[in-house]
């Protein structure tokens, strides 16, 4: 759906005000009558190069630090920073086994990546749905349907991907949707 200057101009302003994805969605058909899916106004503010605010998560109090020297078996706490390098920079790999040695098995803790991959048969009610596997090992299902809305199916019920593999999968699904042409 193309827009014409003035609503891209108003788009630009609702999200410069701090609407939502929803939000813009909701104005977009209340007040220009324009149906667009979620992920499809997602693009439209990608593409005019609004950027969304969101408001910042409160930092947890840090647990108070133990007395005393620390036991041998206590862990360190260190904060990690973003880095734009891929996850396995640095790791040395690991020697090849000696002739006659058994080949060590996978960790499985899973590989430190996140992949995705779609269905080759989509779900019922689905629009593009496939599977991830996150950086822990743990293969989970995804889909998008008709509303253009994002849903995971963990494969057992409680289960949290870790926190820092979220940005990963959105921007690998993220291409593998563009490349398939959705």
């Amino acid at each position: 759906m193309d827009l014409n200057e003035a609503q891209i101009q108003a788009v630009r302003s609702w999200v410069a005000e701090g609407a939502s994805l929803a939000e813009v969605q909701d104005r977009l058909q209340a007040e220009f009558q324009v149906s667009m899916t979620y992920m499809d106004v997602r693009f439209l503010v990608d593409d005019i190069g609004a950027e969304l605010f969101s408001e910042p998560e409160p930092e947890p109090e840090p647990d108070p630090a133990p007395t005393g020297a620390p036991e041998a078996d206590d862990a360190e706490a260190v904060d990690l920073e973003p880095v734009d390098e891929p996850m396995d920079a640095g790791l040395a790999e690991e020697p090849e086994p000696a002739f006659g040695e058994p080949e060590a098995s996978p960790s499985p803790g899973g590989d430190g990546q996140v992949s995705v991959e779609v269905d080759k048969l989509m779900r019922p009610g689905a629009v593009i749905s496939g599977t991830v596997t996150f950086s822990d090992g743990v293969t989970a299902n995804w889909q998008i349907d008709q509303l253009g809305r994002l849903g995971i199916i963990p494969p057992q019920e409680g289960y949290q991907p870790p926190e820092a593999d979220i940005p990963q999968f959105q921007a690998e699904l993220q291409q593998l949707i563009q490349r398939q042409g959705f």
